[in-house]
């Protein structure tokens, strides 16, 4: 089991082998493979993504006011209204208006095109649908500026590493399920159009130990400069050629599952 991830990507033998033993052992192959995966993850992105969010600082900089908040009181632009359309929202704005404080409702931003609004102590964020409003602690006392962006940009660069990292790690693990199920799919229909006769158990493991190959298709594609388009229909056509050379094995060896 120890190298079965590997196994998995070019032995067919390996799937007739623990197709056969217990469901327990594909759970554990799943795992198994989202550890390495994860390790997998922290390494791409520490390699390839410095580069990346430093640019992303330097950007940030490039756009972000001299912002001082004072008693949970923020303060731009000497108070006057400021907007700023980073052409990187496409079309959507950031706009602070630390004078006032009046509440902000959702259909205001969603008309005006505002992704986030400041006010004189609070910060408005609606972005794909979701609103939400944020009220600066009383006992906030910060300075954000061009200049103190650009002096931490290492601890930043880190920072927002670490946060990609956990956040790629939590998506792997959450799309697990839909993963095994588009598989079990894939493995369903060669099973009837082969009349491999796999039952509905060993389709299931099955989509468990394929799991190995998908996460080499995803890492490849992780650490690639450009990103494969549909990638799920990609999935599944993996999973369907896997499904037709394993099934075919199964036939060719009078294997029953």
């Amino acid at each position: 089991m120890f190298l079965g991830p590997v196994k998995a990507l070019f032995s067919m033998d390996f799937y007739a082998k623990y197709i056969k033993k217990s469901g327990w052992l594909a759970c554990l192959f799943v795992f198994y493979t989202f550890i390495i995966t994860c390790v997998f993850i922290a390494l791409i992105t520490t390699a390839t993504g410095k580069a990346r969010m430093d640019a992303v600082v330097d950007k940030l900089a490039s756009y972000t006011p001299e912002i001082v908040i004072q008693n949970g009181h923020a303060q731009v632009n000497g108070g006057l209204p400021l907007t700023i359309m980073p052409e990187e929202l496409e079309g959507y704005q950031i706009v602070f208006e630390t004078a006032a404080d009046e509440p902000v409702y959702p259909t205001q931003m969603e008309t005006s095109r505002t992704m986030i609004k400041v006010t004189q102590t609070k910060v408005y964020l609606n972005y794909n649908g979701q609103f939400q409003e944020s009220v600066l602690p009383d006992n906030l006392n910060l300075t954000i500026s061009p200049q103190t962006l650009g002096q931490n940009k290492p601890k930043i660069s880190a920072f927002m590493l670490y946060t990609l990292t956990i956040m790629m790690m939590i998506a792997q693990f959450l799309k697990i399920p839909f993963m095994i199920l588009l598989a079990f799919l894939a493995a369903a229909m060669l099973n009837t159009y082969a009349r491999a006769a796999v039952t509905a158990g060993g389709l299931l493991k099955l989509a468990c130990y394929l799991q190995a190959p998908s996460a080499v298709l995803f890492l490849l594609n992780y650490a690639a400069p450009f990103k494969l388009p549909a990638l799920m229909v990609i999935y599944f056509a993996l999973y369907l050629a896997y499904s037709y050379f394993i099934f075919a094995k199964f036939i060719a060896g009078g294997k029953d599952a």
